[in-house]
């Protein structure tokens, strides 16, 4: 109790001079422990006694592409070769220049070493922790208490637009997304103080990026970090050298990553993406604006377990769940954080919101035939793990300005109450109808009448 005591009035302290952003180094220790107790409390159990357990479901991507990847690749590489071409697919396709090798991505090294079924679970351990340490950091920069900094990273962790992924057995989407937050963590270094040391960090980091074998988180990352860069230069004391930092970091990255970069453009020519996917095809995946509803409440469509996703496309790529208490403090930093940041947060999420809705909006058209990229592409739901990430860095300052001492207005709890209670009556509510959704009831005409819809807007759009 006493040592629970110690970690809770540490990273609830008021921040204080020390290193990376006031954090004393006792917090610092407590917190890294915290991030790492956490992701042994999901993974333990199959890191360290399932050695046959390999982490996603058996009918997704591990198993029909990832585990035969990287055993193939990966195997070349331990007997001295660079597998640039694949035998065993087709008639032979290239392999090396396929971003999805992976093969120079340095954390990929566990392949190598680990048998492959253990290689996989690190891998995916090691990442989802990555990305709490890397939010952390980000939210820690900005000096909110180290609690605060604890929530927005645990939220990032586990959120619906992250953590499904290891059901769906995407290991690029895994490897890619982390990285996402030390990159806005070097922009905001670059804005306050233009220095070499906030371009190495940004260089690597996007270079890791691309090296994940991702190429569409590293795209969506680049339009979410050019946005921020807008947003954030009016306040920078020298533009000019903070612009100059941000493409610096551009060129740089470009140059660490140029092997895999030059190489799988080339190889994307002889693929279906090089003129451009029809705009039916990049309409897809578009993030349904049903969905909204899993902010609040993450099985409403379906948990892909006890009940099966009835909603559009696959629930790890439409599910907006941080947790409801985050959400709340979201709302509580929107209102009451610190001026000029959560201006910046909370347009980055509406601005990124609208993107992941994709072809549900008349935006995504103008994008696909006036902005390049966005025609190379489908999915746009995948602008959702962006928003969950600014959404996390709101409710760290929200759970900061609480410590600090805020008080919250009583129609701010009134409201708040009410609509816990609607949710919750709703989720009874929900539960009662899925028992009973038989043929014929609403309930199962409504589920077939989503399902029908094929995931995509009416022919035109919606507009």
């Amino acid at each position: 109790m006493s040592q629970t005591f110690q970690l809770a009035s540490l990273l609830s302290a008021a921040p204080t001079k020390g290193p990376g952003g006031g954090h004393t180094r006792a917090s610092w220790f407590m917190a890294m422990a915290g991030l790492g107790v956490l992701t042994l409390t999901m993974f333990g159990d199959v890191l360290f006694f399932a050695r046959d357990q390999v982490l996603s479901n058996r009918t997704t991507d591990v198993f029909n592409q990832f585990l035969h990847w990287r055993a193939f690749g990966f195997g070349e590489l331990r007997e001295g070769n660079l597998p640039l071409w694949n035998p065993h697919l087709f008639s032979g396709a290239p392999y090396f220049g396929g971003f999805q090798s992976a093969l120079l991505y340095p954390p990929n090294v566990l392949f190598l070493i680990l048998p492959l079924g253990p290689a996989i679970n690190w891998s995916i351990a090691l990442h989802v922790c990555l990305s709490g340490v890397f939010m952390f950091l980000w939210t820690a920069h900005h000096r909110l208490r180290p609690l605060a900094c604890f929530l927005a990273a645990a939220m990032f962790m586990f959120c619906g637009a992250h953590f499904p992924h290891i059901y769906a057995g995407h290991l690029p989407n895994l490897c890619a997304l982390v990285w996402a937050p030390l990159i806005f963590l070097a922009l905001d270094g670059l804005r306050e103080k233009s220095g070499l040391g906030w371009s190495l960090l940004g260089m690597f980091a996007v270079a890791m990026q691309v090296l994940a074998g991702h190429p569409q988180y590293v795209f969506y990352t680049g339009v979410a970090a050019g946005v921020y860069t807008l947003l954030c230069c009016p306040r920078a004391p020298e533009r000019k050298r903070f612009l100059l930092g941000a493409a610096g970091i551009i060129t740089g990255a470009l140059g660490l990553s140029a092997v895999q970069l030059l190489t799988g453009l080339q190889e994307s020519r002889e693929t279906v993406r090089s003129e451009g996917l029809t705009y039916q095809m990049a309409a897809m995946f578009s993030f349904p604006p049903e969905n909204l509803l899993t902010l609040l409440a993450p099985k409403f469509f379906g948990d892909m377990k006890s009940l099966s996703y009835w909603g559009r496309w696959y629930l790890w790529e439409m599910s907006l769940f941080l947790s409801v208490t985050g959400v709340v403090l979201a709302a509580v930093g929107v209102i009451w954080g610190e001026r000029r940041r959560r201006h910046c947060a909370g347009i980055m999420v509406l601005v990124l919101f609208v993107l992941a809705l994709g072809a549900y909006t008349p935006l995504f058209k103008l994008l696909y035939h006036c902005a390049p990229g966005f025609d190379k592409f489908r999915g746009s739901s995948k602008f959702i793990f962006l928003v969950s990430l600014f959404v996390a860095f709101l409710a760290g300052m929200g759970l900061d300005r609480l410590l600090g001492g805020q008080r919250l207005p009583r129609l701010f709890a009134v409201v708040v109450g009410g609509l816990a209670l609607l949710a919750a009556a709703g989720a009874l509510w929900l539960r009662e109808v899925d028992s009973a959704a038989v043929l014929g009831t609403p309930w199962h005409n409504l589920m077939l009448a989503v399902q029908n819809t094929g995931g995509l807007p009416a022919r035109g759009g919606l507009w």
